[in-house]
């Protein structure tokens, strides 16, 4: 492993490895392949990062930069699920992010490079998500399951079947979850190797120096985020499931898990925002 490898080449063998994961049949490889993409995006943001503080001190330096990127169109139901997935995504890649009230788009804080990252797991992931969803929901698996429907006067109303919109929202927030785990694992296996790595050449690298290095990146990120967002109010507190859907959340939960990409979509540049209703 190069240090500093370039950001091309990263995203090219993370492009490799989810486009292998979209046409195998198996899960547990579809598994493997998402999980060593986040690895792959750690462990080169890591060696990145060392080179930029190189390269500081002899002058050089490299500053974060902002960017909007489109998620949807208004007015579309379940925008903060897409939201959702895009934050966690950003999250495990030290990437900050401004949410439109309307949650029409984002607005990411970070290094191109862990910008450029986040895009590429986000547009194959929510391919997925979408597709798989659109898939369960098409079984009518929902339609076996009910709800109480309730005022304010009585808290034991009538059971009322599952709306679609409900069980396609509890399938994104599941799959959400699930994929939030895995790259949180991911990303700290990675790091945690990288420590290792990093404790094999101290003759070349400080004491602690990939761990200050990280510490450094996350620190220059937010101080940038600080002085250019402009975001007020509230704090984004993401989905929140007014209606359970138990069955929907199960196979949210197990197409996260599985993570197998059925439609391929171009892996650098921006994701494609989502249309329809």
């Amino acid at each position: 492993r190069s240090l500093g490898m370039n950001t091309d080449k990263a995203i090219a063998r993370i492009g490799a490895l989810l486009l292998r994961a979209e046409h195998t049949d198996y899960p547990h490889e579809a598994e493997a392949c998402i999980t060593r993409a986040q690895t792959l995006a750690t462990l080169n943001s890591i060696d990145l990062a060392v080179a930029r503080a190189r390269a500081g001190q002899r002058g050089r330096q490299v500053a974060p930069l902002q960017k909007t990127v489109a998620i949807g169109t208004a007015r579309r139901r379940g925008l903060r699920t897409f939201v959702d997935l895009f934050l966690v995504i950003a999250r495990a890649n030290d990437v900050k992010i401004d949410i439109a009230r309307n949650f029409t788009e984002v607005y990411v804080f970070g290094y191109a490079e862990d910008i450029a990252v986040t895009e590429a797991l986000y547009t194959r992931l929510v391919t997925q998500m979408v597709t798989t969803c659109e898939n369960y929901l098409a079984t009518g698996d929902y339609k076996h399951e009910t709800t109480t429907r309730t005022s304010s006067l009585d808290d034991t109303g009538p059971q009322t079947p599952v709306s679609k919109i409900s069980a396609r929202l509890e399938f994104h927030a599941a799959f959400t979850a699930r994929i939030k785990a895995r790259l949180r694992d991911a990303r700290r296996d990675a790091q945690a190797a990288a420590a290792t790595d990093a404790a094999r050449v101290q003759a070349a690298r400080p004491a602690g120096g990939n761990t200050l290095v990280i510490a450094g990146k996350q620190l220059q990120v937010q101080d940038y985020y600080t002085a250019n967002s402009i975001a007020k109010g509230r704090r984004y507190r993401g989905h929140r499931s007014s209606t359970p859907s138990p069955r929907g959340r199960a196979a949210g939960d197990h197409a996260g898990q599985n993570a197998q990409f059925n439609t391929p979509t171009e892996l650098a540049g921006a994701p494609a925002a989502l249309t329809g209703s």
